[in-house]
């Protein structure tokens, strides 16, 4: 069995030349969101002019027997570098919980061994290692090289692959009574059920700090483009709401809402649909602005999301639409790529413009946007939502 998204993304990160020596060089062990970034979200403020003196920039201001400076060819000589090369977006990889995910298309039989599992707070772990001699040459060629792993608030961590197994886990009412606690027995049956159908194929990652949920990225690629949160108070969200609602009015998406909301009310009967309002109603307390901006640069960007979270079970209205606009010239620009809910990481990992982000609702994480398709880690919950 094979998956061609699965094999785009173990090829890119095993075809990035990994040079393990320079890692204490060329990383530190944490580094968190700049923190001098702190400009509001539509406010582009220029870069101040600096007077520099180049000579003294190269090194070779040694001053004449006047005490002038002599002149001098301002082109300072520098040795050759090669630049690091570049990544596809393919290389970019899921991190759950300190694992990173490489194939959610598993062949049993690359596992071996003792099936290890855990059971707490209705949360179920199964997982079993692989021989590595039974895996495809270039899932084997990924232990031992390294990554950058991208998580929330701009963070980032070093972290070399470890240890692979074949990893399964449930949430929820996994057995028929949660007051009597399961056998041993029970466990380590349930377990060997569990990964009959696995997951996905995970690693360790092993490095001087725990790297939490997150995308990975091959270390020795040229590093993407990162971005953080811009922190919006509540008059600051207020005002780009009214800026950005006169643009959603031209979007297809905004517009088929628009229109189910309005059979939705007819489906509700008149009090019912007087109770919940009209859609400017809806539209007044479910749109959301999050403000995004470029870790050391000046791009600022504009997540919104229009959706009442809170609808389940046959209740509410479920539509939703989600779409990111760029700040140009104090402009807001629609993005020509879709949107997405509760955007954790966001990351240009060519350098093309285009976006690719990692979503988290609870256990469940999808990266999403410029990517080949989407990939996702979603947990299974056992059990009646309702």
């Amino acid at each position: 069995m094979s998956s061609k998204l699965d094999n785009l993304f173990v090829a890119a990160v095993v075809t990035v030349p990994l040079a393990l020596a320079l890692l204490a060089q060329r990383a530190p062990e944490a580094v968190d969101a700049d923190p001098r970034i702190s400009a509001p979200i539509d406010v582009a403020a220029a870069a101040p002019e600096v007077e520099v003196d180049l000579a003294e920039l190269c090194g070779e201001a040694a001053a004449t027997d006047d005490g002038a400076a002599p002149e001098l060819d301002v082109e300072c000589p520098i040795g050759h570098v090669e630049p690091a090369p570049e990544a596809e977006s393919a290389a970019l990889g899921l991190v759950y919980e300190g694992k990173l995910v490489i194939r959610a298309d598993v062949d049993r039989r690359w596992a071996s061994g003792v099936i290890h599992h855990t059971y707490q707070d209705g949360s179920f772990t199964a997982w079993r290692g692989v021989a590595h001699e039974r895996l495809p040459a270039a899932i084997a060629a990924m232990r031992g090289t390294s990554v950058v792993v991208h998580g929330a608030e701009g963070r980032s961590c070093v972290a070399e692959i470890g240890e692979l197994s074949i990893y399964a886990e449930e949430f929820g009412d996994i057995f028929w009574s949660e007051a009597e606690v399961p056998t041993r027995s029970e466990r380590r049956a349930h377990a060997r059920t569990m990964l009959e159908e696995p997951l996905a194929l995970v690693a360790t990652l092993k490095g001087a700090a725990p790297c939490g949920d997150g995308l990975a990225w091959p270390i020795d690629a040229a590093p993407p483009v990162t971005y953080t949160r811009a922190p919006l108070d509540e008059s600051a969200r207020a005002a780009l709401r009214s800026r950005v609602l006169p643009l959603l009015a031209d979007e297809h998406e905004y517009r088929e809402m628009a229109a189910g909301y309005a059979s939705y009310l007819v489906e509700l009967g008149p009090e019912e649909a007087e109770e919940s309002g009209s859609w400017d109603d809806f539209v007044g307390r479910r749109l959301e602005v999050i403000g995004w901006r470029e870790v050391g640069g000046p791009r600022r960007l504009l997540a919104v999301e229009l959706r009442d979270e809170y609808v389940g079970c046959g209740d509410g209205f479920d539509g939703e639409a989600a779409w990111l606009f760029e700040v140009v010239d104090g402009e807001l620009r629609r993005l020509p790529q879709p949107g997405a809910f509760d955007i954790k990481v966001m990351l240009d990992a060519d350098h093309d413009g285009a976006l690719e982000h990692l979503s988290q609702v609870g256990d469940s994480l999808t990266l999403a946007g410029d990517v080949p398709a989407k990939r996702a880690f979603d947990v299974p919950f056992i059990g009646c939502p309702c």
